[in-house]
């Protein structure tokens, strides 16, 4: 959702969008969001089409549409019609309303300057020098559990320096799928991993997001080279963050499938990571003639899973991105399916921000639990009155809750602004 029109004016929310500090705009949206105004600044294209900006941002489906609207509802953009959108320039001197001093703005407009962008880049480095902190008094607390499930297949890497005194922090929580074979692999080796990879590529001038890419692409060769995994695999979520004393803190998150990554800014619920859930599972053919079995998996992004790979069904490459940390991020909270399938972003939020922080992860996982006994007692009772319910004939409750539930691996990191 995009923010009113302030009487600040819209140039003031193209600040904000640009420091991630838009409260109001889907925190997934930022990026692009910005992705597209950079774009715009440095081409002065007169028109753009929804493809480009697809180009642009990576984006398709829903999240172009939400691109789309917010760019047209601050009158960046306009349809022209036959897919094409109009792009607002604006002048390229003050006042940016288009009004004199005093006057009430009307019909305000995001002003997208045709100059080099030097001016705009040399603004976002004088508030970079001037918001330079102390690092942050990083903690973490974990807490997992089987649950229902037969076996844990959960694993996660507990928040540690990776080179000390070098302040990159590393922390993830990972989901395995057909054994735990793979979690557990990656939670053990991907520490080292990305310490190589940022020994080796640092001084070359490279992201710490492409550095987290190169690390995910290693962990793969890595894992199909060492573990047994034609059709055993690990979702991922995690999270590198840059604390040192010489730079803003800096947030860098990386997922594979619904291994969420989320953040508490001013107490609302920022969803970092990216995945679009699968409608129905991906079904795999194995073999020939009469040895045809088949395989299904409801996720398309995994570590592992060769079989399915070798189909093209299944891709082992992270959404990934950047987070600027500000006194208003509380905590971010890395967890499996099993805590999000069952609470919303919100409420984990909310329940964190009012638990005692060393208490906090234990306390996600038993309110996921709670939730997920509660959902499977309240589809027993409908199973009992209908016999076409996909539980029917299961005859207790505890049945229900063993086809419905799942491990929990929940991490906390707070990041403790006020320990500075």
């Amino acid at each position: 959702m995009c923010p009113p029109t302030t009487e600040q004016g819209i140039n003031a929310l193209q600040q904000k969008i640009r420091r991630n500090e838009a409260d109001l705009i889907d925190s997934a949206l930022i990026s692009p969001l910005e992705d597209v105004v950079d774009h715009l600044q440095n081409n002065h294209p007169p028109q753009i089409t929804a493809a480009e900006i697809t180009a642009i941002t990576s984006r398709g489906g829903d999240s172009l549409q939400q691109i789309l609207n917010c760019l047209i509802e601050h009158r960046v953009l306009s349809s022209s019609g036959g897919g094409m959108y109009q792009v607002n320039y604006g002048p390229t001197t003050e006042p940016a309303w288009g009004t004199s001093a005093g006057q009430e703005p009307s019909n305000p407009v995001m002003v997208i300057r045709k100059d080099d962008g030097q001016g705009e880049r040399k603004a976002r480095q004088k508030q970079s020098k001037e918001s330079k902190t102390s690092p942050l008094g990083l903690t973490s607390t974990v807490a997992t559990e089987q649950g229902p499930r037969s076996y844990q297949e959960d694993a996660y890497l507990p928040l540690q320096e990776l080179m000390k005194g070098y302040g990159v922090f590393l922390a993830g929580v990972f989901d395995g799928h057909g054994g735990a074979q793979v979690a557990n692999f990656v939670s053990r080796n991907l520490p080292t991993v990305l310490t190589q990879i940022i020994r080796q590529q640092f001084d070359k001038g490279k992201s710490y997001i492409e550095l987290m890419r190169e690390a995910f692409a290693k962990m793969e060769q890595l894992v199909i080279a060492e573990v047994p995994c034609e059709q055993t695999g690990s979702t991922a979520g995690a999270v590198l963050i840059v604390n040192r004393p010489d730079q803003a803190p800096t947030l860098v998150h990386a997922n594979l499938a619904d291994a969420e990554i989320v953040v508490c800014h001013d107490g609302k619920a920022r969803v970092l990571s990216q995945y679009q859930k699968l409608k129905q599972p991906i079904t795999m053919h194995i073999g020939h003639g009469k040895q045809v079995k088949t395989a299904q998996i409801n996720i398309n992004e995994a570590f592992g899973n060769f079989d399915y790979k070798q189909q093209k069904l299944v891709s082992a490459v992270p959404y990934v991105g950047e987070y600027r940390l500000s006194p208003r991020d509380e905590f971010a909270i890395i967890a499996s399916d099993g805590l999000w399938n069952f609470v919303t972003h919100q409420e984990a939020v909310a329940l964190v921000k009012h638990t005692p922080p060393d208490q906090a992860a234990e306390a996600l996982k038993n309110f996921a639990l709670q939730r997920m006994w509660d959902k499977a007692q309240k589809l027993f009772k409908e199973t009992r009155s209908k016999p076409e319910h996909r539980f029917y004939p299961l005859q207790s409750a505890v049945e229900v809750y063993r086809e419905i539930g799942d491990n929990v691996t929940a991490q906390v990191i707070n990041l403790n602004h006020s320990n500075n």
